[in-house]
């Protein structure tokens, strides 16, 4: 599936005579990871109603409908404003059937019941449409941001023009000013190469040759006097046609001068400190310096309070004098690492490289205590100020500058509702934070847990009915404890880890540490099974199943220990690596289960590609099923047909004893549910005792 349709949801009208066809694709695409809304028409009529009243991104059509049209179907589509891509499903296809459809406007033809073609013909149209429509977009945002610029460049007080060919067709006021011109018509026409220093020509043919760069030589102006000149050059447009667009810079002599520039640059007048917009700009490169590492840094944003009342009493000078003071003071207590500026009227910003989460207090405290000793002197004037700090933790996955000293500001708030001389660390909420807000905050609990070893395994027995009782077999589930060792809902944690693809790193925790847990049962000589889950993500990953192997030659399993776990939704889509792991890990003491197994026309099709021996029978059949005939007979279907293939069969789920008695009755090879065992911390079941 393209990526472009990982996240996004689109919509489908599928023209069938079978509303159950409609609810088929439907399936089909959840189980191929679309959001994907499917909407049914069942003749001309009724897609003629769905398409004026509402758009879709994509129409399938089963052109062998009694009675329906081709010409019709496509005019349908294309009245719309915005017409949609048009696939055609066709039992049988001739030459002259898909030169019709083709020269009516389909996008392309797929033979019923092929659905992976469907999928890929609906996934490369989809994609395509919302391609072209974000590439209209952008050329909009393009010609809208190419006037803007334009109008920049037009009051910019750097000198910019364009050369084409090594003609001047636009310059700036500044440019023309730097040059001794008053309006562009004057230059109109003349070349660059007229207004270069003689004894730099040769230099400049060469600098506009190569296209872009940067050269310092000498320019001359209307006058006839020569000036040392910077210049840069890039390629672009003007009126639509390629030329280069040149800045000129006139070289200061005077280093001092250009040091002092510099330096007011990145300074704030009033304190000396760094100004906000040089902040921002480091900022931003700690950003990318994160990018590739596992190190964090801290944003702390400082709002100093108390300075109304100050202003009241003494004056705005006042105020000003104070600020100057502390902020040069406040820089004394960090080193030369950290920066500190001023950000707001009272407030300042300060950014501590290579500081963690777990430094935050000690920073802040540095901080209060000097604010809670600091005195302002001025005449007979003697005030104190308190401060609120607000703490940012940023990383690799930290969003944008602004939106990083934003959640500050947010934090100062919390901060300041604690009273005077507080601190407060940004942490998400449900009520006021974005999805990504919360998506980050998991991804930073998830890893926390992984390095402080916060996982925990459970397990709940899975007993025989044949009377196989020579291994304890159990199947393990995932436990997370929050910070304050609360435990988490898995259901919550496993979805935010695969959105952050945490979720590779916590198959791998799982699996050695199932590892280990079998080899301490094996050196007491006790048999142990442990059925794990796996996700699609690692599979996926062309590392995970050589690291899986490596892993299993250091233990050296005599016998199949370790079981891992697949949905069978999961397994038709990852066939392939599926494949390469029963060839890999099969004789290495690990198996293969396909979970959630029964739904859909013909389950043990699965079968005929992964050579698998444990089916767990999808867990949707075992509501009510003590009562539910239905249920009943879909499992023993499973059952029957299992032993045809000399598989076994794993029933979950199992809440009553009559559930287990119709099991037994059935021969299933092995149960489990919170009739047998609730999942327990420990591995203590009696398997003697069934």
């Amino acid at each position: 599936m393209d990526d472009l349709l990982r996240d996004e949801s689109y919509s489908v009208l599928y023209v069938s005579e079978a509303i159950n066809d409609s609810v088929r694709l439907k399936s089909l695409l959840r189980n191929a990871g679309h959001q994907a809304a499917v909407q049914h028409a069942a003749d001309l009529e009724s897609l003629q109603d769905r398409m004026a009243g509402g758009s879709y991104d994509i129409v399938v059509v089963e052109f062998e409908l009694h009675e329906i049209d081709y010409d019709q179907v496509i005019h349908a589509v294309r009245a719309t404003a915005m017409p949609c891509p048009v696939v055609a499903l066709l039992q049988a296809l001739s030459d002259e059937t898909a030169q019709e459809l083709f020269d009516l406007g389909v996008s392309d033809i797929v033979r019923s019941g092929l659905d992976f073609h469907l999928l890929h013909v609906i996934a490369r149209e989809v994609t395509t449409r919302k391609l072209r429509e974000r590439l209209q977009i952008c050329t909009d945002m393009l010609s809208g941001s190419e006037k803007r610029c334009q109008l920049l460049i037009d009051g910019s007080s750097e000198a910019v023009a364009y050369i084409q060919d090594g003609v001047h067709v636009y310059a700036n006021h500044a440019y023309l000013e730097l040059l001794g011109y008053t309006q562009f018509d004057e230059l109109d026409g003349m070349t660059l190469l007229d207004h270069t220093d003689p004894t730099s020509k040769d230099a400049m043919r060469a600098f506009l040759k190569a296209g872009e760069g940067e050269i310092t030589l000498g320019l001359s102006r209307r006058d006839g006097s020569v000036f040392q000149a910077l210049l840069s050059t890039m390629r672009a447009t003007f009126d639509g046609e390629p030329c280069l667009q040149v800045f000129v810079t006139s070289k200061v002599e005077d280093s001092q001068l250009q040091e002092q520039i510099d330096y007011l640059s990145k300074r704030d007048i009033l304190t000396g400190l760094y100004n906000k917009n040089y902040f921002i700009q480091r900022l931003r490169e700690e950003l990318e310096a994160l990018a590739g590492s596992e190190n964090s840094s801290l944003l702390l944003h400082l709002q100093v309070g108390g300075l109304d009342e100050v202003k009241k009493r003494a004056g705005t000078s006042v105020v000003d004098m104070l600020l100057t003071d502390y902020g040069k003071k406040l820089e004394e207590i960090f080193t030369t690492s950290e920066v500190v500026a001023r950000y707001g009227a009272y407030s300042f910003l300060i950014l501590a490289p290579g500081s963690g989460g777990g430094q935050s207090e000690g920073l802040c405290q540095r901080i209060i205590e000097f604010a809670r000793g600091y005195v302002f002197t001025h005449e007979k004037i003697s005030v104190t100020i308190n401060v609120s700090i607000g703490v940012v933790v940023i990383d690799r996955y930290a969003p944008s500058a602004m939106e990083i000293i934003d959640r500050s500001e947010r934090a100062t708030l919390d901060a300041e509702a604690q009273g005077a001389n507080a601190c407060a660390v940004y942490k998400p909420s449900a009520d006021s934070s974005s999805e990504k807000e919360i998506e980050e905050e998991w991804s930073r609990k998830i890893r926390s847990a992984l390095k402080e070893n916060r996982f925990m395994m459970v397990y709940q027995p899975m007993v025989s009915l044949a009377g196989d009782r020579e291994w304890m077999r159990y199947e393990v589930f995932l436990r997370m404890t929050d910070e304050d060792g609360t435990r988490l809902n898995p259901g919550v944690f496993i979805a935010k880890a695969e959105k952050s693809e945490l979720i590779v790193a916590i198959d791998r925790w799982l699996i050695l540490s199932s590892m280990k847990k079998v080899l301490e049962h094996q050196k007491r000589n006790e048999r142990l099974q442990l059925y794990i889950h796996l996700t699609v993500q690692s599979l996926q990953d062309p590392g995970f199943i050589p690291w899986l192997v490596q892993r299993l030659d250091v233990v050296k399993l005599h016998a199949p220990m370790i079981f891992i776990q697949i949905r069978a939704s999961d397994a038709g889509f990852v066939i392939g690596p599926l494949m390469e792991l029963i060839k890999q890990v099969s004789d290495r003491g690990c198996e293969l289960v396909i979970d959630d197994f029964g739904e859909g026309r013909e389950p043990f099709a699965l079968l005929n590609h992964l050579p698998v021996k444990t089916l767990k029978v999808s867990r949707s059949f075992m509501d009510s099923f003590s009562s539910s005939k239905a249920n009943q007979d879909s499992v023993r279907s499973i059952v029957d047909q299992a032993k045809q293939h000399d598989v076994q069969v794993v029933v979950p789920n199992v809440e009553d004893p009559a559930s287990l008695q119709i099991l037994w009755a059935m021969g299933a090879s092995l149960v489990q549910g919170n009739f047998i065992q609730p999942a327990s911390d420990e591995i203590g079941f009696d398997f003697s005792t069934f």
